[in-house]
């Protein structure tokens, strides 16, 4: 219903729905929606709770399709909702799970939304996710790379200057999900790597700044997610879409890449280059 660019048609919507079963989950117009942050928490066996991390999903609504969004990574720290209401409700639900008999790691996705009837912004969570997931490994991997550590939501990196004296940077991280892409297979680590530092794309250690990839095993399965961290998050989200557009410019220019394209790059571009990220202004539709 959200994505009706990946069917040709409602027989290929049912063909799908048939075969793999589909979850379909009420959600508030996303023409009404600020944000959509998602708060991970540890459940410990005595019932002590942990929040471990949290973010913004980025999302992209379509001119074509007002009605559509594409998750397709993440921005970190979150930034769309108070930080406290956000912690609030995610530790309310994770008492109510410890007494359900639920430990362990889990993540609550939240929408934070305009509520036209009562004048006021809203917070609903809709989805809740068992396990520790790929964002929370990231956030561990950024800071063991770059440097610094995860502070009340925030990444700060203490940074001694020449006279001896400490400064603190803060930084912005925007990662993209694992994507398929067929001509990456065609590559290997180091001539990605070269290609890559060659135009800039690499990590900056002075200013605890860059990019950083996350692959399985090797570039042979074509699937790739990038991490940028940048001195904000819409740098990091500008290093990101340039770096994007720079592999897909590298990898079209072998006709066994173009032939082979996979439209995952593609529909990625396009939501970084129209990404709606929290904090800038947007304007309410018209009621």
């Amino acid at each position: 219903f959200t994505r009706p660019d990946l069917h040709a048609g409602w027989r290929s919507f049912c063909d799908t729905f048939g075969d793999q079963c589909i979850v379909i989950q009420g959600c508030p117009p996303v023409a009404f929606c600020q944000g959509f942050p998602v708060v991970h928490m540890l459940i410990e066996p005595n019932g002590d709770v942990t929040p471990v991390g949290s973010y913004d999903q980025l999302f992209h609504r379509t001119v074509a399709n007002p009605l559509s969004f594409y998750v397709a990574g993440a921005s970190f720290p979150q930034a769309s909702v108070p930080r406290a209401m956000l912690l609030e409700q995610a530790t309310a639900l994770a008492r109510v799970l410890f007494r359900r008999g639920v430990i362990g790691y889990f993540s609550v996705d939240f929408v934070y939304f305009w509520e036209e009837s009562l004048f006021q912004n809203r917070l609903w969570g809709v989805d809740i996710k068992f396990g520790l997931m790929n964002a929370v490994a990231n956030l561990r991997m950024v800071t063991a790379v770059f440097g610094g550590q995860l502070r009340d939501g925030q990444h700060v990196i203490t940074v001694k200057r020449d006279d001896g004296s400490e400064e603190e940077r803060m930084r912005f991280h925007v990662s993209t999900n694992l994507f398929v892409h067929p001509p990456l297979s065609s590559l290997n680590t180091t001539t990605l790597f070269r290609l890559c530092r060659n135009k800039g794309f690499a990590i900056n250690v002075q200013e605890n700044t860059g990019i950083a990839f996350n692959f399985v095993d090797n570039l042979s399965s074509g699937c790739l997610a990038i991490i940028c961290v940048h001195k904000s998050v819409r740098e990091a989200v500008n290093m990101l879409y340039a770096c994007l557009c720079y592999l897909r410019t590298q990898l079209y220019n072998s006709r066994t890449a173009q032939s082979t394209t996979s439209t995952q790059l593609t529909s990625l571009i396009d939501v970084l280059r129209n990404v709606q990220l929290p904090g800038e202004e947007k304007e309410l539709p018209s009621t």
